[in-house]
């Protein structure tokens, strides 16, 4: 448990290699404020879809931050010449690796609920009291896959230098392909099977039905998926070699 807990502060704080917290804390209400905007008003006014539809998809869809600083601390590891030692080292791995990804789970959070507190107070998202746990509960399981995710861009930084590419690759692909700003039906036959095995796919839709006011069951199947997909990722970055 100290393992776990000592990698997860110090990889986290060592991460951002800030000086004061005031930039971090404006990328973290700008960056969402940005992305809410741009998708919200291009789809309401080119898309055939309502507005909440956009601004839940893409206050989900703020998750995709946390591929970054996921995959970047694993990363780092081959960068800074420590690779060698962490692989050679006695400790176990999935404190080592999951202690990485621990405290991204609840900036991830806090992403999300700036997004929703944006799409709720700016945009005039409704979202009923009953529906408010079940949001919540979506966007831990979001969060969660996308730390996931973001374990293997990391494992796939090994070999390709540049992990900044690859994290907003996977970012674009994720916001694209996961039903946040385009309907899964109106994608063709092939790409919508390829969205199935996305994260946040389900989250998304989850979420979806929590603000629509379906009751907290209706969507529990929908976020066991994506927790299923996470965990898998997860289990694959974190496996003997």
């Amino acid at each position: 448990m100290r393992l776990f807990t000592v990698t997860a502060f110090y990889s986290f704080r060592a991460l951002f290699r800030w000086l004061s917290p005031m930039p971090y804390l404006c990328f973290r209400a700008l960056f969402p404020l940005a992305q809410l905007g741009f998708f919200a008003l291009i789809g309401t006014y080119g898309g055939g879809q309502p507005l909440s539809f956009y601004l839940v998809g893409n206050a989900i869809g703020t998750a995709t931050l946390t591929a970054f600083g996921v995959s970047q601390a694993v990363a780092d590891e081959r960068q800074q010449g420590t690779l060698s030692y962490l692989l050679a080292a006695p400790a176990p791995r999935v404190p080592i690796f999951f202690g990485r990804a621990a405290l991204h789970v609840a900036d991830g959070m806090i992403n999300m609920i700036a997004a929703l507190a944006i799409a709720v107070m700016v945009f005039g998202l409704r979202v009923p009291v009953d529906g408010i746990v079940g949001v919540v509960v979506a966007m831990l399981v979001a969060t969660i896959a996308i730390c996931g995710v973001g374990l293997l861009l990391g494992a796939v930084a090994y070999i390709v230098l540049d992990t900044a590419v690859l994290a907003n690759f996977a970012m674009f692909i994720i916001l694209l392909l996961s039903g946040a700003n385009v309907p899964l039906a109106e994608l063709p036959g092939v790409v919508a099977a390829i969205a199935q095995g996305i994260p946040l796919t389900r989250s998304v839709a989850a979420a979806r039905l929590y603000v629509g006011g379906a009751s907290f069951d209706a969507g529990i199947g929908l976020l066991l998926g994506d927790l299923a997909l996470g965990a898998f990722q997860l289990a694959r970055n974190t496996s003997p070699t």
